[in-house]
């Protein structure tokens, strides 16, 4: 049996995310898909309202949802364009959220790269047995 080499460590981001979206996906079925019946231009300019407007947990719900509307119909995802006016502002908003500065982004990659290691890893087992 030939050998399976490990992926890069993008790779294994990309299927890590792939998975959290598959979970997203079968989450938002589980709960009854709220935006079937709503076009999908509707949907994409509520994702993009969403995003911008981002505050809160609840909002990171929508969002998940409506991303797994649009993976679900087989489309692709707005663009996220920011408007110059917006960006200062935009970017003001997400430092304040990410808190702790350079420090803490490091921390946030890590436990991406970690996940990410221990859903390979799970991978792998699972196609030993």
């Amino acid at each position: 049996m030939p050998s399976i080499q490990a992926p890069s460590i993008q790779a294994m981001v990309a299927a890590y995310f792939g998975h959290l979206l598959f979970e997203r996906v079968a989450d938002y079925l589980r709960r009854g898909r709220a935006f079937a019946d709503h076009p999908i231009t509707r949907i994409k300019a509520r994702y993009l309202a969403a995003v911008r407007l981002y505050r809160s947990t609840d909002h990171l719900q929508e969002i998940h949802d409506l991303e797994a509307e649009v993976a679900l119909r087989g489309e692709t995802m707005p663009s996220l364009k920011v408007q110059a006016c917006d960006f200062a502002r935009m970017q003001q908003e997400h430092l304040d959220r990410l808190g702790d500065g350079p420090d803490r982004w490091r921390e946030i990659e890590r436990s991406v790269a970690i996940a990410a290691v221990a859903f390979f890893e799970r991978c792998q087992e699972a196609v030993k047995h």
